[in-house]
């Protein structure tokens, strides 16, 4: 079982998405949130920091368990449980990890919708 952990972050009515590098294994080119998996010893809250210093370089305020999803059949040999948080931007401007992702963008639930997105965050624009 995989678990990973991904911040909802809301500013100025918008929510910040990545867009995976192209040479990325899993959904190259799809617009995801930040945020990744979990490493040993690690709580979902500091896996979350970890990786978004990593991806982006902001820091945010954590807040509560937005939204929960269970893949448990598009990779079968791993199930994966992706955990979402609202988060509030605190501090610092996006700047990318190139190896993870090549753009970004605040958008609208409904312009995120419009995107190649990855599931989790398909479902979560369709709620």
């Amino acid at each position: 079982m995989i678990i990973a952990a991904h911040p909802l972050i809301e500013h100025n009515s918008k929510v910040l998405i990545t867009r995976r590098c192209p040479l990325n294994e899993y959904m190259p080119g799809h617009w995801d949130f930040p945020g990744g998996k979990l490493e040993i010893g690690e709580t979902p809250e500091v896996a979350l920091t970890r990786e978004l210093k990593e991806e982006t370089g902001l820091t945010v305020e954590i807040g509560k368990i937005q939204y929960v999803f269970a893949n448990l059949t598009e990779i079968p040999e791993a199930e994966y449980f992706q955990l979402v948080y609202a988060c509030t931007y605190t501090d610092g401007e996006v700047v990318l990890n190139p190896e993870e992702h090549d753009e970004y963008r605040w958008v609208t639930r409904e312009e995120l919708q419009k995107l190649p997105i990855i599931h989790f965050v398909e479902h979560w624009a369709h709620l």
